[in-house]
C-alpha cells in the first residue's frame, strides 16, 4: 500500500439537499473520526449516531459515520464518511474542521487514483466511475457499470494472456530451435494470431460505440428555411426550444438540445435555414454559422419539403453540395410535412424517408437510421471507453499483424519484438503501465470528492 497523507473532501454536490457527504481517507482517517464523535473505538462497516464537534467541544453538526478498515474499503485505507446534514455552509465547516484535525484538501479525482495505486482498482475501471457520474442516458449507465466490474478488463487481460503465450512460444523456438519447429509449420501459430487479429477488431468497434456513448453525438439538421428544421427540434426534444412560424428565416442563430436518441447522448443543432438569394446581413451570418456546424457535425440530418418539386429539390442539394461531400456516408435525406401528402405519393416514393415534425409519423424510423449510420452495436457487448483505449487497442492489432507478416517471412525475433511491444500496448488501458503525466491527466478531471 502506498503512504500518504490523510486527505479529505465533501463528496456530494455542492448546495442545499438532505444529507451532506464528508469524506476522509489515510492514516489518520480513525483519529480525526475520534475527535469528531468522541467514541474511542469503532467497528468496521458498523454506521454510528454521533454530535460532530469541533476542537473546543461545541457541537458543529450531528448525523452518521462510518468507518472502514484498511485494506477493506475503496481507497485501500482506513476511510471514514461523515454523514451530515446537507446545507452548503455546515458541509463547508465539517470539511474545515477535518483539516484542524490533521487532513488536507483532497485533489481531483485523489480517492480513485489512491484506489489505483493501492491495486483496488485497475485504470479503466476508474475511469469507469468517472464515466458513471457523468453517462446521460441507460445505455451509457449500462455500459460504464460493465467496465467499473471489470468486464472490459477482463477482455484486455484475455487479449494480453493469448499474446504472451505466443510470444513465450516463438521466443523458445528462438532459443531451442530444433524443437517444436513442427508447430510452426503446421500454421497453428500463424491461426492463433488471426484469431487474436478478429477478437481485437471486435473489441475496437465495440470501444467506438463505447466512446460514442461517453462522449455523445452531435448531429446538425439543415436545410432551406420553413422546412420544419425547428418543428422537428422540438419534436424530437419534446419541447418548445425553436421558434415555429410561417414566416421563412426565422432561426438566426444555432439552437441546441441535448437528448436521448437510439440510445445514445446526442445534442442536436438546429441552424438557420440555407438559400443562396438572401441580402439580410443577419441572416447571411446564420447560414455562416449553419455551415460550420455542419461541418462540425458527426451527422447531418438534411430536412427536406416533401411538397416541394424535383426541380426545388435538385436546386437546394446543388447548393449544399460542398457541405455534405465530406460526410456522404454520415447523411440522412429527411422528407418533412408527410401529413400533407396522399397516400399514392407516399408509395410512389418508398425509398425515401418520409416524417411529419407535426404528427410524429416516421420519427421512429429516423431513430434507427441515426443509430445504423453511427454505427450501433449489440448493447450488451458495449464498453465504456475513451480515446486512449482505442488508439493503444489500435496499436496492438497494428503490432499483431506485424506479428504475423514476420511470422510469415519466418523472421521470428522481429515476431517476438512485435508481440512484446503489444502486450505494453494492452498494459497502458489497465495501468500496468503507465506514467505520471498520464495518471494526473485521467484523475484531474474526476470530481474532488471522488
Amino acid at each position: 500500500m502506498h503512504n500518504q497523507d490523510t486527505i479529505a473532501a465533501i463528496a456530494t454536490p455542492t448546495g442545499s439537499g438532505g444529507v451532506a457527504v464528508i469524506r476522509i481517507s489515510g492514516d489518520k482517517a480513525k483519529d480525526i473520526a475520534s475527535r469528531f464523535s468522541g467514541l474511542k473505538k469503532f467497528t468496521p462497516r458498523h454506521c454510528y449516531f454521533a454530535n460532530f464537534r469541533d476542537e473546543n467541544g461545541e457541537i458543529i453538526d450531528q448525523g452518521l459515520l462510518i468507518y472502514f478498515a484498511a485494506p477493506n474499503s475503496f481507497t485501500g485505507e482506513d476511510t471514514v464518511e461523515l454523514q451530515g446534514h446537507g446545507g452548503r455552509g455546515v458541509a463547508q465547516l465539517l470539511l474545515r474542521q477535518c483539516f484542524i484535525y490533521g487532513a488536507r484538501a483532497a485533489e481531483g479525482g485523489e480517492f480513485s487514483k489512491r484506489a489505483f495505486l493501492n491495486g483496488k482498482i485497475d485504470l479503466a475501471q476508474a475511469e469507469a466511475i468517472a464515466d458513471l457520474i457523468n453517462a446521460e442516458s441507460a445505455a451509457a449507465v449500462r455500459a460504464a457499470n460493465r467496465s467499473l466490474q471489470g468486464e472490459f478488463s477482463l477482455k484486455i487481460e484475455q487479449i494480453a494472456a493469448e499474446i504472451k503465450a505466443i510470444r513465450v512460444f516463438i521466443e523458445a523456438v528462438l532459443d531451442f530451435p530444433d524443437e517444436e519447429i513442427g508447430y510452426l509449420e503446421e500454421g497453428k501459430i500463424a491461426r492463433r494470431l488471426a484469431d487474436l487479429f478478429a477478437v481485437i477488431s471486435e473489441l475496437i468497434s465495440n470501444a467506438r460505440q463505447g466512446k460514442l456513448l461517453n462522449d455523445g453525438i452531435k448531429i446538425a439538421l439543415i436545410g432551406k428555411p420553413n422546412v420544419g428544421k425547428s418543428s422537428l427540434l422540438n419534436a424530437l426534444s419534446g419541447d418548445d426550444l425553436a421558434i415555429v412560424s410561417a414566416k421563412a428565416g426565422t432561426t438566426r442563430d444555432i439552437v441546441r438540445s441535448k437528448i436521448v436518441l437510439a440510445g445514445m447522448p446526442v445534442e442536436i443543432l438546429d441552424t438557420a435555414g440555407m438559400r443562396a438569394d438572401t441580402r439580410d446581413e443577419i441572416e447571411m451570418e446564420g447560414i455562416k454559422r449553419s455551415q460550420k456546424a455542419a461541418n462540425d457535425a458527426d451527422l447531418l440530418l438534411v430536412v427536406l419539403d416533401a411538397t416541394a418539386s424535383a426541380q426545388e429539390e435538385e436546386e437546394f442539394l446543388s447548393e449544399i453540395a460542398v457541405i455534405i461531400q465530406n460526410k456522404e456516408d454520415k447523411t440522412v435525406f429527411i422528407y418533412n410535412k408527410q401529413d400533407l401528402l396522399s397516400n399514392a405519393n407516399i408509395l410512389e416514393n418508398q425509398d425515401k424517408l418520409f416524417i411529419s415534425a407535426k404528427t410524429g409519423f416516421g420519427l421512429k424510423e429516423l431513430e434507427n437510421k441515426v443509430a445504423e449510420l453511427v454505427g450501433k452495436q449489440d448493447e450488451e457487448a458495449v464498453f465504456i471507453s475513451r480515446e486512449r483505449h482505442i488508439s493503444a487497442l489500435q496499436k496492438t492489432l497494428s503490432e499483431v499483424e506485424n506479428a504475423a507478416c514476420n511470422l510469415v517471412n519466418n523472421q521470428l525475433e522481429f515476431t517476438a519484438s512485435d508481440l512484446y511491444q503489444a502486450q505494453d500496448f494492452l498494459a497502458e488501458i489497465t495501468g500496468k503501465v503507465s506514467t505520471d503525466e498520464l495518471l494526473d491527466e485521467i484523475f484531474s478531471g474526476f470530481c474532488i470528492g471522488k
